[in-house]
């Protein structure tokens, strides 16, 4: 987890360069859609540590009151205090699952996000360089060979997108052992 990101942006940092010395107008959209991508990222993540905070504070909840039924079984049975406890089970059972569905619903923006701005630069970069192609200021094999970097530069984001929901879990568990 931790090699992968200084090396993705070494990586990206790398294949800007080159885009910004192939076509700097060009590389200038990349960057705006790499920038608005990882500020979405980013920005999404935040709201969904909120709700991975929350589940993970609920399983915490839903453990300790498992675990007290187990090991209070007999007493719960002489005592006939059952229906409480299996309320207060049911009710740490449903805010936990609530808090999930959040935490899912959060991650499930990320992905689809990020291949709709993908494929809106792709396109962008497309119209604009073949609009240059037309008129004598880019090559096609320029074209073609900022695509590709274009492409390579993708995988470094995409792999800043799955560390997200990892950090997200990281965080929550350091601020739970404090």
């Amino acid at each position: 987890l931790m090699l992968e990101s200084p090396f993705d942006l070494c990586i990206l940092l790398g294949l800007m360069v080159a885009m910004f010395i192939l076509n700097p107008a060009l590389a200038l959209i990349v960057l705006l859609f790499l920038v608005a991508s990882v500020s979405f990222i980013y920005g999404i993540g935040r709201r969904g540590w909120k709700a991975q905070s929350n589940a993970m504070q609920g399983t915490t909840d839903l453990t300790a009151r498992l675990q007290e039924g187990f090991s209070a079984a007999r007493t719960i049975a002489i005592f006939d205090a059952g229906q409480g406890e299996e309320q207060r089970v049911q009710e740490a059972s449903r805010r936990y699952a609530m808090h999930m569905e959040k935490t899912g619903k959060v991650r499930a923006v990320i992905t689809p996000f990020l291949s709709f701005a993908e494929y809106v630069g792709v396109v962008t970069v497309l119209a604009i360089g073949g609009w240059e192609m037309l008129h004598g200021a880019l090559t096609a094999g320029g074209l073609v060979a900022f695509m590709a970097y274009m492409q390579l530069a993708a995988d470094p984001v995409s792999r800043f997108s799955r560390v997200v929901p990892r950090l997200q879990n990281a965080t929550v568990a350091a601020a739970r052992l404090h």
